[in-house]
């Protein structure tokens, strides 16, 4: 998530280091990791489902400044085993809500 919303030089810094595949889900192709930071940005969330910790998800929305900067990320992690398809969307809406009321309160105003 954060790497998402980094400046173009740092995630070249990361994207073009060697990549540790953690589990058989891990992005270790630079071109696809540019790609999924692309989507992230766009989508203003992340899932990822094994890709860090097999049978494990984790749900991602960006805290923002007043200047619309991300300081942070509002993540839930849970079994796979707990959250199904469609629990996935509920609480990615949940999570994203939550993740632009604190950047409210930091005086994100968009």
């Amino acid at each position: 998530m954060l790497l998402a919303f980094q400046n173009e030089l740092e995630q070249n810094k990361i994207v073009n280091s060697p990549l540790i595949k953690y589990t058989p889900r891990t992005i270790t192709d630079p071109t696809e990791l540019k790609e999924q930071l692309k989507h992230i940005r766009k989508q203003d969330y992340c899932i990822c489902i094994g890709e860090f910790i097999e049978n494990m998800v984790s749900i991602s929305s960006p805290i923002r400044d007043s200047a619309g900067q991300v300081i942070s990320a509002l993540t839930l992690i849970a079994p796979t085993h707990r959250i199904d398809e469609n629990q996935i969307v509920s609480y990615t809406n949940k999570v994203v809500k939550t993740a632009k009321e604190i950047s409210r309160q930091f005086g994100f105003l968009k």
